[in-house]
């Protein structure tokens, strides 16, 4: 608790939880980034059914390629992108909808930070299996 004096008196202000935000998130980072360095689970699987995301909360399981609308690469830090889809329904894998920061946010959004693989050729894979699921899909409309 940090105590000041002001012109009209005295004045208490508590400052004691104001600080624990970042490194509560720097532990939680850190927490899952050592777990993922002794875990021999891919962190994204991708196939012709769809996508199974180990690394991001909540996990939801395979995600399939007709239930995505869009796939995109945003910027993050340095070197670091992510991944950003959106759902066509997010409440068919979520119970609500994850809150966006932005516009450009998707229901899912994965860190390329851990990737073996270069993010533009998973991303170019990802498209590619929406592309064949929605053409699979109008093989069927009539």
């Amino acid at each position: 608790i940090l105590s000041m004096e002001t012109q009209g008196g005295s004045h208490r202000e508590n400052l004691s939880g104001r600080n624990l935000t970042p490194s509560f998130a720097l532990l939680f980072t850190s927490f899952f980034y050592f777990k993922q360095l002794f875990n021999n689970k891919p962190i994204l699987k991708i196939d012709a059914n769809g996508f199974l995301d180990n690394f991001s909360r909540p996990h939801v399981g395979l995600i399939l390629w007709e239930d995505i609308s869009d796939v995109a690469v945003l910027p993050y830090m340095d070197d670091t992108y992510i991944i950003s889809i959106k759902l066509k329904d997010p409440l068919k894998y979520f119970k609500k909808p994850r809150k966006k920061i932005t516009k450009t946010d998707g229901d899912i959004m994965i860190t390329s930070l851990y990737f073996k693989k270069e993010i533009n050729e998973v991303v170019l894979l990802m498209k590619y299996y929406i592309e064949q699921s929605r053409k699979e899909q109008e093989k069927y409309e009539f």
